[in-house]
């Protein structure tokens, strides 16, 4: 799958250099679109062949919110490495689209995976997110 290459913003190029990664190669993955506000998710490469994703919130207090509800997640989710601001970096795990690719096979365990992370019991934390993702629903 060729990814178009894009430009980081300061935003990010400051994380990543935070972070202690220089980035020479920028995929955007997912343009959300309006509906989930200002949201964008990176493949990010440094010049050693490295790779993490990297993820801009819309907010610092989203980003907060959204990396603390990713500790302590099981292995099957990459884990978040960083957040600098409203940007979350996160471990970049290789993989093929879905699509198309054993489809049956694969609903029973993705389903499972999501039960398993919507059953997760909330903290603090994980409170204020649900608040914050219901005042953006409002707002949509």
């Amino acid at each position: 799958m060729k990814l178009a290459q894009y430009e980081l913003n300061r935003e990010m190029e400051t994380a990543l250099g935070g972070y202690g990664f220089t980035p020479c190669r920028a995929s955007l993955l997912s343009p959300l679109g309006e509906k989930k506000g200002r949201r964008w998710a990176y493949r990010v490469e440094d010049e050693d062949g490295r790779v993490v994703k990297v993820r801009q919130f819309e907010s610092d207090e989203v980003a907060r919110c959204v990396f603390a509800l990713r500790d302590g997640l099981e292995d099957a989710f990459s884990p978040a490495l960083a957040r600098y601001g409203a940007v979350l970096i996160e471990e970049w795990i290789e993989g093929l689209p879905f699509a198309g690719r054993e489809t049956a096979e694969r609903i029973e365990f993705a389903g499972a995976l999501l039960g398993r992370l919507h059953a997760r019991p909330l903290g603090a934390s994980d409170r204020e997110y649900a608040a914050v993702a219901r005042k953006r629903a409002l707002r949509s």
